[in-house]
């Protein structure tokens, strides 16, 4: 059988800018996700995120995510095969059409100035925001830019404005005094969209033991980041079963509801072997049945744990 498959996190829309030719609709052989990649793997819900690129950070934030923005509801949104995520009604009108619900992100709101730009981007369609990238921003530190100060005062009143306006809080990238403060501030499941296991990979971008806990405690998920650096320590020699170490895990350590897909296809550079893009990912429902996991186990981890989280949340 085809499992329904939902993914926390891919940087696609990058590609319009990488390759003038990239385009949605057909199969690109140079890039990890496209929708017929999407069809083909049975995507039954993506996160879409805008990724602010260096050389326009800070200055020009705000004017690429619009562009970036601007490129998901002209290319994206606008399928007859996509359901741009709104609310909760609009995930069950997705399945009940048999099309692919796209919830629209910031990975870093680096744009971010003031609160009322974060009704700006609700209204816009954005249903996810993690609150930073690695450096630094008007709401937090990321992990490579770290004043150990945690969320600012903007950044806490974010925090309380997008519980309020049911945008849900990702935790991937931030500090460890920011995701604390999160983790004390927010009412509703957080999660961290593309992190794993620090004690199986100890790199910064991935979670403790305490972290890992507190996100289940809060209702929320972590969605397996799929770079091999962020897998295993020889990046060269990863594949499926190094994905299910990450996932048996935190399935151990923190139950089956708190454990999801979050690849980062197009953001990630090298791929764990046997899963080069997207269109592969129903060889890992293989994968997990044949490392004891049983048929609703399977649905939650690659599909019901994201589903679960956006209809409370949204």
């Amino acid at each position: 059988m085809d499992y329904k498959i939902a993914d926390g996190h891919t940087d696609m829309l990058l590609n319009f800018n990488r390759d003038k030719d990239f385009c949605f609709n057909k199969n690109n052989k140079n890039f990890h996700v496209d929708l017929p990649k999407l069809k083909e793997a049975n995507i039954a819900l993506e996160v879409f995120a805008v990724f602010i690129e260096d050389g326009y950070f800070p200055e020009n934030a705000l004017k690429r995510t619009l562009h970036y923005i601007n490129i998901f509801r002209e290319t994206i949104a606008s399928k007859k095969d996509i359901v741009h995520i709104k609310d909760s009604t609009d995930i069950i009108r997705a399945e009940a059409e048999n099309k692919i619900s796209a919830v629209l992100s910031l990975e870093g709101a680096d744009a971010v100035t003031e609160l009322s730009q974060i009704n700006s981007f609700y209204n816009l369609g954005v249903r996810l925001i993690t609150l930073t990238w690695n450096r630094r921003n008007m709401l937090a530190d990321g992990l490579t830019v770290n004043s150990g100060g945690g969320l600012t005062d903007l950044g806490k009143k974010a925090v309380e404005l997008m519980n309020q306006l049911k945008i849900t809080i990702d935790l991937s990238h931030i500090s460890q005094e920011g995701f604390w403060d999160i983790i004390d501030l927010s009412s509703k499941p957080v999660v961290a969209s593309h992190s794993n296991v620090k004690k199986i990979r100890s790199i910064e971008r991935n979670l403790d033991d305490s972290q890992i806990r507190a996100v289940a405690k809060n209702g929320g998920l972590i969605g397996i980041n799929f770079c091999p650096q962020f897998l295993n320590t020889s990046a060269a020699d990863v594949d499926g079963s190094d994905i299910i170490k990450h996932i048996d895990y935190i399935v151990k350590l923190a139950g089956i509801e708190s454990v999801a897909l979050g690849s980062d296809y197009d953001g990630i550079t090298n791929t764990p072997v046997g899963f080069e893009n997207i269109g592969k990912l129903q060889l890992l429902a293989e994968k997990l049945n044949k490392n004891g996991y049983k048929s609703r186990e399977i649905e939650k981890i690659l599909y019901l744990n994201w589903r679960r989280v956006f209809l409370e949340n949204l």
